[in-house]
């Protein structure tokens, strides 16, 4: 009776793979080759903030450093790597660092009408809550 048990069950969960598992899986890559990684990963319940990291992705040249104030885990997490091969650093580092002086350009843009050092900030994580991540002028 266990035996029979056991296959019905390893023969119900075969079944779903087809549909649960490839299924939602093929629909999770076509919906980030259609919205590309940014959205993907930044445009969701939990996290917004797509639109600041798409500003500074148009507007810093690849050996950039972008700054970055508040919670250093949730939606900042995905950060690094979307604005790769610019460098994601905490504002902290460039504040009083002999080495800030000598690394590539902090990142700037435009905010509020006028070319500033971009900070990008993420709203302190609070569970259950969606992080906004925003560009603010250092």
């Amino acid at each position: 009776m266990c035996l029979a048990l056991a296959l019905g069950h390893v023969a119900i969960g075969l079944a779903r793979v087809p549909t649960d598992v490839w299924g939602k899986r093929h629909a999770r890559i076509a919906d980030y080759q259609a919205r590309g990684g940014v959205r993907f990963h930044l445009d969701t319940k939990l996290a917004q903030g797509a639109d600041a990291v798409e500003e500074l992705l148009r507007h810093t040249p690849p050996d950039a450093v972008v700054l970055h104030r508040g919670a250093s885990s949730g939606a900042i997490e995905f950060v690094a790597p979307l604005l790769w091969p610019r460098l994601l650093c905490a504002e902290s580092w460039a504040d009083g660092n002999e080495h800030a002086a000598r690394a590539p350009r902090l990142a700037r843009v435009r905010i509020e009408g006028r070319d500033a050092v971009a900070v990008l900030v993420c709203d302190p994580e609070v569970r259950g809550q969606v992080q906004h991540l925003r560009l603010q002028a250092r």
